[in-house]
């Protein structure tokens, strides 16, 4: 799974949790300034 040493299932778990609330207000953000509609360049 990772190759970080003595890392437990239980801190992973709260790892992706903070990123899906980060994601969360990042999409919020998003559609509150209007940028929902634009689409982000992945290529580079």
């Amino acid at each position: 799974m990772t190759k970080i040493p003595k890392i437990t299932y239980d801190k992973v778990g709260q790892i992706y949790q903070i990123r899906a609330w980060v994601e969360y207000g990042f999409k919020q953000t998003k559609s509150e300034l209007g940028w929902a509609d634009l689409p982000v360049n992945n290529s580079g």
